[in-house]
């Protein structure tokens, strides 16, 4: 876990780590994408669009152990079925980030997903 980033963004920065680390597919959307390009952050929303399998299903939730962390892999699980969003939540900082499983209406996404495997640089 890194913990030089500011409690603000920690967990986000944190995740997309993670992902990158696990080979799983992400996109940062809607107001953490923004600040990318000069916006000025409005909300703490942080949401990330997701494409997960099993392994990455596990591996994510173990890294993201109890009880500082609510990270549940049935959760994950049952949301990537469902096309819902489920989040990881950082109990200690109060930071909590929403994960959208790409069945979630984002299919749209999909292109952009599929010419990018990992996050971050």
């Amino acid at each position: 876990m890194r913990d030089e980033h500011s409690p603000e963004v920690g967990l986000f920065l944190d995740i997309l780590y993670t992902l990158e680390s696990l080979g799983g597919p992400c996109m940062v959307i809607e107001t953490f994408a923004g600040i990318v390009y000069g916006m000025t952050r409005v909300t703490y929303d942080i949401d990330i669009v997701v494409l997960l399998s099993d392994q990455h299903i596990d591996a994510l939730a173990a890294a993201y152990p109890s009880p500082r962390y609510y990270a549940d892999p049935v959760q994950m699980r049952e949301s990537v079925i469902r096309g819902v969003m489920f989040n990881i939540i950082d109990a200690e900082r109060g930071e909590k980030a929403d994960l959208m499983p790409l069945t979630q209406g984002g299919r749209t996404y999909l292109p952009i997903l599929e010419r990018s495997t990992v996050c971050l640089n």
